[in-house]
């Protein structure tokens, strides 16, 4: 059997022919490093889940690049709906290496899911969302309490457990902004001149 490409197959009991009907539904994509998606139909349609490398969502807002988001193997790309549709803003997912991902029309898992008669493998599937949305709403929750009442030292702690080996593959400049700190104090973070609680 081939190899497991999806997130939805490791909450679910997937029958052989959903499985295989899945599988041909993804598409294999292939990016070097800094290639960039930046077509707004193209995020806000298709699900991302990388199987190899890295890649990062980030946004500029009058002029200035924010870090939303990156995103490892064996994860979805998070994708902000509420930065996806906002006028002001310019979306961007950068691949931090080479690369590969799965992709997925959005339209496709909802067109899937409405064909499903059997009631268990509906729950299943249902339950299996519900888990995904779950744990984006978890992240927000993490990202946000580790910007509110987290010092700098322990908002790099957090990413690093967060996202291993990310510091090896993002930029310091596009990690600072990640974790809203500056280049300056990211280096005396990680040459521990900053002691907890700063």
């Amino acid at each position: 059997m081939a190899e497991s490409i999806t997130p939805l197959h490791k909450s679910t009991n997937l029958p052989p022919e959903i499985e295989e009907q899945l599988r041909q539904a993804f598409t294999r994509l292939q990016f070097k490093r800094g290639d960039r998606i930046t077509s707004l139909s193209e995020l806000r349609d298709n699900l991302f889940y990388i199987t190899r490398g890295s890649a990062r969502l980030f946004y500029i807002l009058s002029g200035k690049e924010h870090t939303f988001s990156f995103a490892l193997e064996d994860e979805v790309l998070l994708v902000s709906h509420v930065l996806l549709y906002s006028p002001d803003v310019v979306v961007t997912v950068e691949f931090l290496e080479p690369t590969e991902v799965m992709l997925i029309q959005q339209s496709t898992l909802h067109d899937m899911v409405r064909t499903v008669t059997n009631p268990t493998l509906l729950e299943s599937l249902h339950e299996a969302r519900a888990n995904g949305f779950m744990r984006y709403c978890q992240f927000l929750e993490e990202r946000l309490m580790m910007l509110q009442n987290t010092s700098a030292t322990e908002r790099y702690a957090w990413m690093c457990r967060r996202y291993p080996r990310i510091i090896e593959r993002a930029t310091i400049t596009q990690v600072a902004s990640f974790l809203g700190i500056t280049r300056e104090t990211l280096y005396r973070i990680r040459s521990q001149k900053y002691k907890v609680g700063k």
